[in-house]
């Protein structure tokens, strides 16, 4: 927003957030005949809280309302990346090649496309990686080869090396934009027969750049009742999790979405995640109300 907004000023603004208590709040949705719970968890059926919150057997009953990560007030660019993903569309590792996908959506001021640049830069010890395109719409895809590649391999399997990429915008030649992220370099599949019998014949198997893993895993479950001190236990919750061999981590789903900080040192150690919805223990609602409310979710 520019600062001439009349709604933003430069210094003083003041942001009011109004909470509604989560139980009463619930009483708005009657609940489906479809639909079922725990006795004490009917109204997390269609309050998007943490079901851990409404009682578990790892957890208190503690109906929290409140916000528990920063909320603030930021100024955008009238030239900006407002969405950026940076993707591995193929892993060769015996050829040590790989490509690159960049998903991207611009807010771009100016009247004339061609004005406008995008460029993408990755660096892995001594492995780069940069492209630079003129743009033709304010979104797309732009795809670059990697030679010399550093893949991304799970623990016991490999090195889990991780790109510094940067991403930039550029508007008559001049930088107007940048975003920062690490990624790993890696591909992904799952190998899924429908059924297993009797002999164990049958296939639930993660393919990671062509490649076989074994997965030595557990839970990954709440740190804490009160989330906003979730980020002081991380870390040691973290080297308990790698402490006993593990490889991969379900991020349960009566938990709440973690942190970056927490999939950051994931990503460092060679750990894969399996990423529950933040759903559990339930039949949820099928109706549209409650298919909005995942999909902003997911958004």
């Amino acid at each position: 927003i520019p600062l001439s907004n009349l709604f933003l000023r430069e210094k003083d603004n003041e942001l009011i957030v109004h909470i509604k208590p989560a139980m009463i709040e619930a009483r708005r949705y009657d609940i489906p005949f479809s639909c079922n719970s725990l006795d004490y968890g009917s109204d997390s059926l269609y309050i998007r809280k943490a079901a851990h919150m409404y009682g578990w057997d790892i957890m208190p009953r503690i109906v929290s309302c409140g916000i528990y990560k920063n909320v603030y007030i930021k100024e955008r660019k009238q030239d900006r990346l407002k969405e950026v993903y940076v993707y591995t569309i193929s892993a060769d590792p015996d050829r040590l090649f790989a490509t690159v996908g960049l998903h991207f959506n611009a807010d771009v001021y100016g009247d004339f496309i061609q004005d406008y640049e995008i460029g993408i830069r990755g660096v892995c010890e001594d492995s780069v990686f940069e492209n630079r395109l003129r743009l033709y719409s304010h979104g797309g895809i732009i795809k670059t080869d990697v030679p010399n590649a550093k893949l991304w391999w799970p623990r016991y399997h490999g090195k889990p090396y991780l790109y510094d990429v940067t991403v930039t915008l550029y508007r008559d030649g001049k930088e107007v934009d940048t975003h920062t992220v690490k990624t790993g370099l890696r591909t992904v599949s799952l190998l899924r027969t429908d059924t297993t019998d009797r002999d164990g014949n049958g296939e639930f198997c993660f393919i990671v750049n062509g490649k076989r893993i074994f997965a030595m895993g557990s839970n990954w479950v709440p740190l804490d009742p009160f989330h906003s001190q979730d980020i002081k236990r991380t870390q040691k919750a973290f080297d308990l999790l790698y402490d006993v061999g593990c490889n991969i981590t379900r991020c349960w789903g009566g938990n709440v979405y973690e942190s970056d900080t927490f999939y950051s040192l994931c990503d460092e150690a060679g750990i894969m995640v399996w990423q529950d919805f933040a759903m559990g223990c339930s039949v949820y609602p099928q109706d549209e109300l409650f298919q909005n409310k995942l999909r902003e979710e997911a958004t």
